[in-house]
């Protein structure tokens, strides 16, 4: 608001320059058209007042200053002079309430727009985690749960980033392979050792037998002496 009020206050002193012959010659018709003319095409000036060189008022001809002004008021105050004599004073009553509910109505399309794309980013940076990381995490997920069942089926994907979840990945395929290699050694230990088994049961067996047989032979040996 100050800056609009700068850029005003400039513009006044600039035009007001252009009333110094109208004062001097006393052309007040011709003032007070020019003051009808720009409050139209200035729907934000209130008021124009003018004085003399005495601070009497020559425009407007029934004085109605409003007294008691708000915050979006402002009275920009212009000295008329010509050299240093002071020939006479303006005043313009400037109404900033149009120019905030401008900014304000800016200020709300620039959030939403803001709103719109920090939505956008948080959906991209979701997907961006969905892929990267919460993917991966659910596909780890099932490949432990159905590892602790027993079921070594499931093979990761591979991937080629650099980061700790490729580094995870690399570690748990490499641990359910060495599951994998621990297991089948101990099942073909397992067979080893059931072969090893039913030999031996086989072994006893014909040790029975042959037993059995010495044993009927020196019976019958025994009762024919």
């Amino acid at each position: 608001m100050e800056t609009s009020r700068f850029h005003t206050q400039n513009g006044v002193e600039i035009w007001t320059g252009g009333l110094v012959p109208l004062i001097l010659d006393g052309q007040l018709s011709n003032i007070y058209e020019t003051f009808d003319e720009l409050k139209k095409k200035n729907p934000n000036w209130n008021e124009i007042y003018l004085f003399d060189d005495k601070d009497r008022s020559l425009y407007p001809l029934e004085e109605d200053r409003i007294k008691n002004l708000d915050e979006n008021h402002a009275i920009l105050e212009t000295v008329i002079d010509v050299g240093e004599e002071k020939i006479g004073r303006l005043e313009l009553d400037y109404d900033f309430a149009p120019l905030l509910e401008e900014i304000r109505g800016q200020n709300s399309n620039l959030f939403a727009t803001l709103a719109l794309g920090l939505l956008a980013f948080a959906f991209f940076l979701a997907a961006i985690l969905q892929k990267r990381i919460i993917g991966p995490l659910i596909k780890l997920n099932n490949a432990t749960l159905k590892v602790s069942k027993g079921d070594f089926s499931l093979n990761l994907p591979k991937y080629r980033r650099k980061d700790e979840m490729s580094q995870l990945v690399t570690n748990f395929s490499v641990m359910k392979k060495e599951i994998v290699n621990y297991r089948t050694s101990l099942e073909n230990r397992n067979k080893e050792l059931t072969q090893a088994k039913n030999e031996l049961l086989d072994m006893n067996k014909n040790l029975e037998k042959i037993v059995d047989k010495r044993t009927k032979e020196l019976e019958m040996a025994r009762a024919q002496n």
